[in-house]
This record gives C-alpha cells, structure tokens and sequence, in this order.
C-alpha cells in the first residue's frame, strides 16, 4: 500500500491537475484514498470493516489489467488463456466424472470384504 501511495503521490506532483484526466490514474487514486480510509478506520479502532475491506482489495486488480491493455505480448498471453478456459473446464469435468465412475466401482467391489488382519474399520469401504 505504501508503494501505492508513493506512486500516486509522484504522479500528482510530477503531472499535476493534468493526472486525473486519464481514467486510469483516477481509478488508481480512487482505490488508494479507499485504502487509505480503511486503514485508518480499522487501526483507528473506529469501525471493523472486516470482510468488506478484501471486496476493496479485489479492485486493485484493476491495475493489472491496466497492464494486459498496455503490453501487446501480455495481451496475447491473456487471450490465449481466456481461449482455453472452456477446454480446461470440460477436461475437469471428465477428470471428475472417472473419479466419480472409479469410487462407485471400488464401492461395490470391495463392498463386501471381511474385516481380517489388514483390513478394519477404517480401511474399508
């Protein structure tokens, strides 16, 4: 946060009124003022935020997006990836369903043997 902070504050007195034209670096300081006030409400003992505070954090993700725009080749591997994603969930999906396939099997084969010197409670099914 505090690398954040010392980003925005050389920004501003680098570029000055001139940095909130772009929309990025107003969603940059946006995010870091909203920070900024959660840290004090929550170190200041004035309001627990608690899990609502990481729904703030989750924005910050905005800045690598910000990223994925700028670097062609890094937009090239994000595309890449979003292409797959739907391959990726069907092999889960196939993976799952012999898991699935192969615990019924071992259900109902081993189903009925005896406890004896190996086998107990625990070990079987």
């Amino acid at each position: 946060m505090v690398i954040f902070i010392f980003e925005a504050t050389f920004k501003i007195l680098s570029m000055g009124t001139t940095y909130f034209k772009d929309s990025y670096n107003t969603f940059d300081f946006t995010i870091i003022m909203i920070s900024i006030i959660n840290i004090i409400l929550t170190y200041g003992n004035i309001v627990d935020l608690g899990n609502s505070a990481s729904i703030i954090r989750v924005f910050r993700l905005g800045r690598v997006l910000r990223l994925i725009n700028k670097a062609a080749s890094l937009r090239m591997i994000f595309n890449t990836f979003k292409n797959t994603l739907p391959s990726l969930s069907y092999i889960g999906l196939l993976l799952g369903l012999c898991l699935f396939i192969y615990s019924i099997l071992g259900v109902e084969l081993y189903a009925f043997v005896r406890f004896g010197d190996e086998l107990w409670r625990n070990t079987n099914f």
